[in-house]
C-alpha cells in the first residue's frame, strides 16, 4: 500500500490491470489436471486474490462513501 500511495487513480489502476494480465498468464501456463479440485497453490490463490477481497471491503466501501460526499 505504501508503495502505492504516491500514485493517481489512472496509474494505480493500470498496474492493478497490467498485475491482473500477469496472473492470468501464468494461470493459463498451468497443465489442466482433471480430477484435482483442491490444491496448494489453488488455496494460495484464493487467499491472495478474492478470498482475500472480504478483508478490505468494509474499507473500500467506507472510502467511496467519503469519496461521494465530496461531489
Amino acid at each position: 500500500m505504501e508503495r502505492w500511495r504516491g500514485l493517481s487513480l489512472a496509474e494505480a489502476w493500470q498496474r492493478a490491470r497490467d498485475t491482473h494480465l500477469r496472473l492470468l498468464e501464468c494461470l493459463q501456463s498451468l497443465p489442466y489436471v482433471p480430477g484435482r479440485t483442491e490444491s496448494r497453490l489453488r488455496r494460495r490463490l484464493r487467499w491472495d486474490t478474492w478470498g482475500h477481497y472480504q478483508e478490505h471491503a468494509a474499507h473500500l466501501r467506507e472510502w467511496r462513501r467519503d469519496l461521494m460526499s465530496y461531489t
